[in-house]
């Protein structure tokens, strides 16, 4: 939830709004993963999570989710304030 809450604090930089009912993760990709406006490997991170949130994990496997988010969330909130 943290990692899709900074991507939407990033999107409305772009004039998105929550209240647009877009695909956080399609914008995204489209309006910084593919750009270069966002470092590749922790965006990477972000969409291999969301791509198997239904899919049952192992302890570490959380544990390193977790560590991801983390690291997301501290670039994400670097990215907004450069714009």
């Amino acid at each position: 939830k943290a990692t899709i809450t900074a991507a939407d604090a990033l999107l409305s930089t772009r004039g998105l709004l929550v209240s647009d009912q877009y695909n956080t993760v399609a914008e995204f990709r489209k309006r910084f993963y593919d750009t270069g406006d966002f470092y590749g490997p922790f965006a990477e991170n972000f969409f291999r999570a969301y791509a198997n949130k239904e899919k049952f994990i192992s302890d570490e496997d959380a544990r390193l989710r977790v560590q991801e988010a983390f690291v997301f969330v501290d670039m994400a909130q670097s990215v907004y304030s450069t714009t």
